[in-house]
């Protein structure tokens, strides 16, 4: 365990340093380039992590805390369905642009309505949302903890996808004051209060 914990700790400071040096960062062992860190591969370096988190999320089941309440399992129930619906709206609305990659795709556009006026990375959102829906619901503390790495990842995650996206538009550092990155900004709860 120490040493899968070791090894993500050094993947993530292997993307903050590929988001800091403009993508010049790689990996030497034996004075052989394992990786040669340019834009994409930290794409497919964030995908895979992310892959293999919801993985563990949906089929390890150990470390049961207990037969959860029914209290907790109907909170997980409802935070599991939240997060689907979310995440089935969200997907909708992002259409053609739809990618698992951070870098957006050619001829994207900034989707700034529906789901994406209350929050600028909905998909996550719906992922924590479900994984730890799913983690209340089975009582399983392991998802649980995978799913707060995995909401740690998509922390870095978003700032690597951010950094293009204000490349990409030029309105993206104004959405970013008025809309939250993962839950709606205060100032959207009044709205619907």
């Amino acid at each position: 365990m120490a040493k899968v914990l070791r090894l993500w700790i050094s993947l993530l400071r292997l993307i903050r340093a590929q988001n800091y040096t403009n993508g010049t960062a790689c990996i030497r062992t034996h004075s052989v380039d394992l990786w040669l860190m340019k834009k994409g591969m930290t794409d497919y370096l964030l995908v895979a992590m992310q892959f293999a988190l919801l993985g563990g999320i949906l089929l390890m089941d150990g470390l049961l805390i207990t037969t959860p309440d029914p209290v907790l399992k109907w909170a997980g129930a409802l935070i599991l369905f939240t997060g689907i619906l979310t995440g089935i709206v969200a997907v909708i609305q992002m259409n053609r642009y739809l990618t698992v990659f951070p870098t957006p795709k050619k001829g994207a556009r900034l989707l700034s309505s529906g789901v994406y006026s209350w929050i600028r990375h909905p998909m996550y959102t719906a992922l924590i949302l479900a994984g730890s829906g799913y983690a209340l619901w089975s009582g399983s503390l392991l998802r649980l903890v995978l799913t707060i790495i995995l909401l740690i990842l998509f922390e870095y995650k978003s700032q690597y996808e951010e950094v293009r996206l204000s490349k990409f538009f030029d309105e993206y550092e104004s959405y970013q004051k008025t809309t939250g990155k993962f839950i709606p900004r205060l100032q959207k709860w009044k709205e619907i209060l």
